[in-house]
């Protein structure tokens, strides 16, 4: 017979079976189990703990049934074979690699940029790939280390966007519920972030002006939705998958985020702290996350910035640091997209694309460049610099800002200004290769100034401002070794413009730019500085024609981005004196002669080696009238005075030339007054004439030879002034004449 004996302690019931394992037939012997004998063998199993339950639940104090854990297993790292494509998402301080596995909505992150294990080269975003996976046996899906990574699909293989865009956006603001694990967070209102989206300023017509019409938010297509979801420690974690998950676990009946063309989520308010990021988004993809800050969601350009990661931009650089152009929505701006973003998303195409086949070399090409904001066609150039041979791996793009439509908010130091980039040339000129280009700020140009490109051998010109000021005229050219070799070509050059993939003309779009070209001016030939201001006497002969002037730069080039290196502009004109005095003033400088071509420019231009002198070169301008103060000569002692001569004519005084460059250097300048004209000496002046204002005249050329001092001063105390002191007299000398010729007589004093 089956002995059974029970024991009871305080809080502890034990049980002892004794003899389990004898068979039934013993059972029956005993006479206990009578039908025993008809039950299988493994019921003898049952038997004893059917009585063991029994005992318990007689038991008064019958404490938790305790049970034996298995041993543990050791520990071994899974690893996965994952499939899927490759995203890189913007988080700080540094991007992270991601795998969305194909047919799921899992997203395990990765270590590290995944490498090709056949050709040990970096695989692209947006690339197909499959790989090994080892998790360290986490329960989180985060690879602690990869391997076998093949591509499965290369990025060129998806379709690049194309221009016209109408996106469908879910976007969801989270708000997270009390669970044992945290407590509840609250997240923005539905309808405090439509009215983001739909206001006059806001988000749509944002990206509508800054697109022409090319993407459109549709928001009749679109929904904004609360999700509701349990606290984690994850989310408080600032886990973006595990809030994206969650969020769309926990939509509303009905909602479907496979109708959208996007995906956003809104942080709940009590994690903003914890992420320390305002936007995320996946590069290229379909996901974006904002903070519920003003910084964040509130904020257009970071909304724009979020939502044109997901098509393949990246940020903004300057000076080799990420997010430092403030010129662009991908930088830290607050305006629309710079050129060669725009470009890339297919949304403006260039008024010309310049390369050593079309850009003749040692001459000037010029434009009349519309703003961005008159796209979609003939906003910027480009400029391919092959002629660098294998220096050449970036491109340029120039174009011209005005602070209007989706560049309202454009930065004053962008605005009415020439704004210059450079990006990585192979990503540029292949509208589906993958990776970040690093569009980088090089500076600005002001217009009337004008800038070297020392690595790329060019030279720039910011003209005037035309067309209201929403155009701007603007010199290229391109040297081998020095800006002198810069002549001027044609007043209009337009190379031909590669094909481009039409676009549609959105009805939302401005009205088409102004045409780039304009009527040639008559004789005489176009000037380098043609927007400069008129002639100040406008009576005066009309001299014989000038050769053009060019325009120099002012050492050193480009000091800053933002600041590149302008020509100096005019200065005031200086009030006249009532009474000049007039002290020892050194003689103009004798001006070269005409070159013989009138496109010749100046000889001594700033050296492009850093390590040689920058002197500033001299201004080669045609021969203009000098005027020379000379001081009253002595009193004359009585002397036979040689046969009189007839009267000479009033001296003329001559103005600025009209095209008379702004100056480069102030090592020598010297300032003429003109005489000023009194009630008591009206025939010292052509009263036709108004009074000339100041000039300044700058040459490094050698002066000519001073006229004779006058005796210095005794050292007797100063006699009282005249009642009239003598007036300086301005002599007119004409310009030398060549070599082998006699120079012309001194001029004579008049003393009356």
């Amino acid at each position: 017979m089956q002995q059974i004996s029970h024991r009871t302690t305080r809080g502890c019931q034990r049980l002892r079976v004794e003899a389990c394992s004898r068979s039934s037939t013993s059972l029956a012997a005993d006479g206990v189990i009578n039908a025993a004998t008809r039950w299988p063998a493994t019921f003898g199993f049952v038997v004893p703990l059917l009585l063991q339950l029994l005992a318990l639940l007689e038991s008064g104090e019958a404490g938790p049934l305790v049970t034996r854990s298995p041993p543990p297993s050791p520990t071994l790292p899974a690893v996965l074979t994952l499939q899927g494509k490759l995203l890189y998402r913007t988080t700080q301080p540094v991007g992270t690699w991601v795998l969305a596995v194909s047919k799921s909505d899992a997203t395990y992150r990765l270590p590290w940029q995944p490498e090709d294990a056949a050709t040990g080269q970096p695989i692209p975003p947006a690339t197909w790939i499959s790989l090994a996976c080892n998790t360290d046996g986490l329960n989180v899906p985060r690879c602690a280390s990869i391997s076998d990574v093949k591509v499965v699909r290369t990025a060129a293989e998806t379709p690049p966007p194309t221009a016209d865009q109408t996106l469908r956006l879910l976007v969801m603001t989270v708000n997270l519920s009390s669970s044992a694990a945290c407590e509840g967070q609250p997240g923005l209102g539905v309808q405090e972030v439509m009215d983001l989206f739909l206001q006059p300023d806001g988000h749509v017509s944002f990206f509508d002006n800054c697109s022409y019409g090319k993407m459109v938010i549709d928001m009749n297509a679109s929904k904004v939705v609360s999700s509701l979801v349990p606290c984690s420690q994850a989310i408080l974690a600032c886990d973006h998958d595990a809030i994206s998950l969650g969020a769309r676990k926990q939509l509303p009946d009905g909602v479907r985020p496979s109708a959208f063309s996007h995906l956003l989520y809104i942080l709940p308010i009590g994690i903003v702290q914890t992420c320390g990021w305002l936007g995320l988004a996946d590069v290229p993809g379909t996901q974006t996350w904002f903070a519920p800050d003003i910084l964040g969601i509130y904020r257009k350009a970071t909304v724009m910035q979020e939502l044109l990661h997901n098509f393949g931009l990246y940020h903004g650089w300057r000076n080799g640091k990420e997010y430092e152009d403030y010129s662009t929505a991908m930088g830290y701006g607050d305006s629309c997209p710079s050129a060669p973003e725009l470009r890339r998303l297919g949304w403006a195409t260039p008024l010309a694309q310049l390369n050593s086949a079309c850009f003749p070399l040692a001459t000037f090409v010029n434009f009349t460049l519309p703003a961005t904001y008159l796209g979609p066609t003939g906003v910027m150039v480009k400029i391919q610099p092959d002629w660098l041979g294998s220096s050449y791996t970036k491109n340029v793009y120039l174009a011209y800002r005005l602070k209007t439509a989706g560049d309202s908010g454009l930065l004053q130091t962008f605005n009415r200004k020439l704004n210059i980039h450079e990006l990585n040339k192979d990503i540029d000129n292949d509208p589906s290769a993958e990776g970040d280009p690093r569009v980088s700020l090089l500076g600005v140009v002001s217009p009337g100034a004008n800038t070297t490109l020392a690595a790329y051998k060019m030279y720039i010109i910011a003209g005037a401002m035309v067309n209201s000021n929403t155009s701007i005229q603007i010199k290229v050219c391109r040297f081998r070794s020095s800006i002198n070799e810069c002549t001027e070509g044609p007043m209009r050059f337009t190379p031909p413009v590669p094909p481009e993939p039409l676009v549609r003309q959105s009805p939302s779009s401005p009205p088409p730019s102004p045409p780039p070209a304009l009527p040639s001016p008559p004789p005489p030939p176009p000037r380098h500085l043609s927007w400069l201001p008129p002639p100040l006497i406008p009576n005066r002969p009309s001299p014989p024609p000038r050769p053009p002037l060019f325009l120099q730069r002012r050492p050193p080039p480009f000091p800053t981005p933002f600041a590149p290196q302008s020509s100096r502009q005019f200065q005031p004109p200086f009030p006249s004196p009532r009474t000049p005095q007039l002290p020892r003033l050194p003689q103009i400088p004798q001006l070269p002669n005409a070159p013989t071509s009138p496109t010749q420019p100046s000889e001594n231009a700033p050296p492009l080696d850093p390590n040689q002198p920058t002197s500033p070169p001299p201004l080669l301008r045609s021969p203009v009238p000098r005027l020379v103060f000379q001081p009253s000569p002595p009193p004359r002692k009585s002397s036979p005075s040689p046969p009189s001569s007839p009267p000479r004519a009033p001296p003329i005084l001559f103005s600025s030339p009209p095209s008379l460059p702004p100056l480069q250097n102030t090592d020598i300048q010297t300032v003429i007054f003109a005489v000023p004209s009194s009630a008591g000496s009206p025939k010292k002046l052509n009263p036709k004439l108004a009074p000339p204002k100041p000039v300044m005249i700058h040459s490094n050329s050698s002066p000519l030879p001073s006229p004779p001092s006058p005796p210095p001063p005794a050292h007797n105390p100063p006699s009282p002034p005249p009642s009239r002191p003598p007036l300086p007299r301005l002599v007119l000398r004409p310009s030398p004449p060549p070599a082998g010729r006699t120079p012309p007589p001194k001029k004579q004093w008049n003393n009356n």
